[in-house]
C-alpha cells in the first residue's frame, strides 16, 4: 500500500515536472518597459500611466486613445503585438475586439431596420413570417429583446470552439443548427448576457436583405464610418492578422500564446478587428450628439426604460457612461462614452484580462477626460 501511494507520488511529481517546464518553454518572458521620467505634460502623463499599466498587469501590448469635446486629444501604445517575432503594438494595431463587436452590430442593425420601417418594439413574426414558421420559439421575441438581452435565449451548451474540436459555422448553420435544438424558449424581462442574441439579429439581417451579413458590415465600417482598417473576417478570408493573442502562465509570471478561436463566421457578437486609431473615428460620432453621422441610429436604439440597446452602462467616478467592454482568448477591448460632453476613451490590449485592468486603467484615465491639454 505505501510502495504505491510512493509510486503514485512519484508519477503525479513527474507529471508535474512535464507541465512545468513545458509551460517554460511553450511561453515568453513578461514584457518590462522603463517608465518615462519628467511626467509633467499631459502626453507624458498618460504615456506614464499606459506604460505603469502594462507593466503592473503583465500585458503583452497595449493601447489607449482619449477623445474630449469630439477631438482626438491622445493616441498611445506600448509593448508586443507578436512577443516572437518582436513587432510593436501601435495605434494602428489591428486588434481581435471581442463583444466590443456587438456595438457595431446594434448600429448596423439600426442602420438597415431604420431604413425598412423595422422598430425596435416589433415582434420577429412581424416581418420574418417564414423564419418563425420554422422556428416558433421566436414568435413573441421583439428587436429590443434581443438587443437588450431579454429575449430568454442563452448561450448554454456550445462547448465545441472552447473544446477546439469544431471548425466555425457560417453565420446562417450556426443559427439554424442552434435554434433546432432550442424548442420551448420563453421570453424574460430580466437580462440574461448572450452572444446568441447578436448572432441572431445579423441572421435576420441576412433573410431580409438577401446579403451576407459581411457585405453589409464591412462596407458599412469602412465606408460610412471611415473605419478603413476595421472588418469582420469571413469563412472565405485567410488569417491574415499578426497580432498575437496571449494570457499569463499558470506558475511562472511568463506570457503564452491564447489565440482568439471563432465559433461562427462572421461572428457579430465577437468577430470585429479594429485598431485604436479606427475606434477613435467611431468614438468621435458616438458623442457628437445630434452633429454626429450616427445620431439618428442612436435614436432608434434609444429605450425608454433601458437607455440605448446594445450597449453597456460603464459607471466612472460619479460619471456613467456608455459602450462596451470586449474580453475573448488573449485579448481585451472597451470603449465608453459621454453623450452629453463628448469624451470619450478606448483601451485594446492582446492580453488577457484577469486582474480587471481595463476597469482600473479607465478609472485612472477618467479624470484626464475633464483636462483638455
Amino acid at each position: 500500500m505505501k510502495l504505491s501511494l510512493k509510486l503514485v507520488l512519484l508519477i503525479f511529481a513527474f507529471l508535474s515536472l512535464i507541465f512545468i517546464g513545458i509551460e517554460w518553454w511553450q511561453s515568453h518572458p513578461k514584457v518590462n518597459l522603463p517608465v518615462p521620467l519628467g511626467t509633467f505634460g499631459f502626453d507624458d502623463r498618460m504615456d506614464s500611466i499606459l506604460i505603469t499599466t502594462l507593466n503592473q498587469n503583465q500585458l503583452a501590448g497595449l493601447s489607449v486613445g482619449l477623445i474630449i469635446d469630439s477631438e482626438i486629444v491622445y493616441t498611445g501604445a506600448a509593448g508586443f503585438s507578436n512577443l516572437e517575432t518582436k513587432d510593436s503594438l501601435t495605434s494602428v494595431t489591428q486588434i481581435p475586439t471581442a463583444s466590443v463587436s456587438k456595438l457595431f452590430t446594434a448600429l448596423l442593425v439600426s442602420s438597415y431596420f431604420l431604413e425598412n420601417d423595422i422598430q425596435p418594439e416589433d415582434n420577429i413574426s412581424s416581418h420574418f413570417p417564414s423564419i418563425v414558421k420554422e422556428f416558433p420559439q421566436l414568435e413573441d421575441i421583439t428587436i429590443a429583446s434581443l438587443l437588450t438581452h431579454q429575449s430568454g435565449l442563452s448561450d448554454k451548451g456550445y462547448l465545441g470552439s472552447w473544446l477546439g474540436i469544431k471548425k466555425p459555422l457560417r453565420l446562417e448553420n450556426h443559427i439554424k443548427n442552434i435554434l433546432s435544438k432550442r424548442v420551448n424558449q420563453e421570453t424574460d424581462s430580466i437580462a440574461s448576457y448572450s452572444d446568441l442574441n447578436f448572432e441572431l439579429l445579423a441572421f435576420l439581417l441576412e433573410q431580409n436583405s438577401q446579403s451576407s451579413f459581411e457585405k453589409l458590415m464591412n462596407p458599412f465600417l469602412q465606408v460610412e464610418l471611415g473605419m478603413t482598417q476595421t472588418y469582420f473576417k469571413t469563412p472565405d478570408q485567410s488569417d491574415s492578422l499578426t497580432t498575437q493573442g496571449y494570457q499569463k502562465t499558470f506558475l511562472w509570471k511568463r506570457l503564452k500564446n491564447n489565440p482568439f478561436v471563432y465559433e461562427v463566421l462572421p461572428d457579430p457578437a465577437s468577430g470585429m478587428i479594429s485598431s485604436t486609431h479606427d475606434l477613435l473615428k467611431a468614438l468621435i460620432q458616438l458623442s457628437r450628439g445630434d452633429l454626429g453621422y450616427l445620431q439618428p441610429h442612436l435614436e432608434w436604439l434609444e429605450q425608454e426604460n433601458s437607455g440605448l440597446a446594445g450597449f453597456q452602462q460603464v459607471k466612472l467616478g460619479n460619471q456613467t457612461y456608455w459602450g462596451h467592454f470586449g474580453g475573448q482568448d488573449g485579448f481585451s477591448s472597451l470603449l465608453l462614452f459621454d453623450l452629453e460632453l463628448g469624451n470619450g476613451l478606448v483601451i485594446l490590449s492582446n492580453t488577457a484580462d484577469k486582474t480587471d485592468f481595463r476597469k482600473q486603467l479607465a478609472e485612472k484615465l477618467e479624470p484626464f477626460l475633464y483636462q483638455k491639454p
